[in-house]
């Protein structure tokens, strides 16, 4: 392509988070420091370009987002080499005073925990997708959902954030079961959940009126983002399940996940719902966004949380413990699309 020639919105994108990554590249910084991703925010969303630096000896990590819509604005119709060297000029004022300067001193302040702890919140994050990025990360598993883990993060304002790592818990003098408490309580502060009924109407609300009556349930937090850690507050399965009793969960994004009530899916059903969540992730859910391929089972008088296979297994055992259902569990059938999501 012709360097005069207006490309598209993706091509642009694609060549200027290249471009700039290498630029970080040749100053040292490692390989992928420049990474596009969709970027969510409780008032809206946008492709950006996220650029991650280490700071301190810890091994912590600074991430700052742009927005590259507003980049292609401003710099679309340049040729791809004058559009680097002017987003360029714009990013590297930013990192240099609001990021390496300003962050450094916010890190400095926040080598003592005390500063840290009411700017802590946690994440949800997929072991299957993010085991690279998850090296040296404080992770606290979900237990009964083998492939999710907690994370947590520090706020540090304007956008930029970065995840506590291990390195980090010695200077703060604090064990990683103080950090995810400390995290969890916080976040629930800071982000608290939000419960709809799913309707073919459309979301509501719900205070748990006619649950019963709805296709699905979704949960996040109050902002809709990041919100899939909200399930998994202390008490949410145990409040939910006493309203509407044992159910099966879709981890749909980090974002949100969506609850089905037992009692209104057979499990012949219930467990097709995994190859649909397969599909729904590769074709639909962008890949920093995924979250899980397992849908799971929540059941309440036993207040056990596992994987969808395991439960019906589990209760088929004794019945016909060589079921012909038992290995189709586990080969994963083509099955029913919930409308819901």
């Amino acid at each position: 392509m012709k360097e005069e020639e207006r490309m598209t919105f993706q091509e642009f994108a694609s060549e200027i988070v290249r471009r700039i990554n290498r630029q970080f590249v040749d100053q040292g910084y490692p390989e992928g420091s420049v990474q596009y991703l969709y970027v969510q925010k409780p008032n809206g969303s946008y492709p950006g370009v996220m650029i991650k630096l280490p700071w301190g000896e810890d091994g912590q990590e600074i991430q700052a987002c742009f927005n590259l819509k507003e980049f292609y604005r401003q710099f679309g119709n340049l040729p791809i080499s004058q559009a680097e060297v002017a987003i360029y000029q714009n990013i590297q004022p930013y990192l240099e005073k609001s990021v390496i300067t300003d962050c450094r001193k916010l890190l400095d302040e926040n080598r003592r925990y005390d500063n840290v702890k009411p700017h802590l919140y946690v994440e949800l994050c997929g072991i299957q997708w993010n085991r690279e990025a998850l090296r040296g990360i404080s992770c606290q598993p979900v237990k009964g959902a083998e492939d999710l883990v907690f994370t947590a993060c520090v706020d540090l304002g304007g956008g930029r954030f970065f995840r506590v790592r291990d390195t980090i818990l010695k200077t703060w003098g604090i064990s990683r079961e103080q950090l995810f408490a400390d995290a969890i309580e916080q976040g629930q502060k800071r982000y608290p959940p939000s419960v709809q009924a799913v309707f073919p109407d459309g979301m509501r609300d719900t205070e748990f009126a006619n649950i019963e009556e709805a296709e699905a349930i979704r949960v996040t937090n109050r902002d809709g983002c990041l919100g899939a850690a909200a399930l998994f507050y202390p008490g949410m399965l145990e409040t939910l399940g006493k309203q509407c009793g044992d159910f099966y969960i879709v981890p749909k994004s980090i974002h949100e996940i969506f609850l089905f009530l037992q009692k209104r899916i057979p499990s012949d059903q219930a467990v097709k719902m995994e190859k649909f969540l397969c599909r729904m992730n590769r074709e639909k859910t962008p890949p920093n966004e995924r979250l899980s391929d397992q849908v799971y089972h929540y059941a309440v008088g036993e207040r056990k949380l596992e994987r969808i296979t395991a439960y019906l297994d589990r209760m088929d055992k004794g019945k016909n413990p060589i079921s012909e259902k038992g290995k189709d569990r586990q080969l994963g059938q083509p099955g029913v699309i919930p409308p819901s999501i």
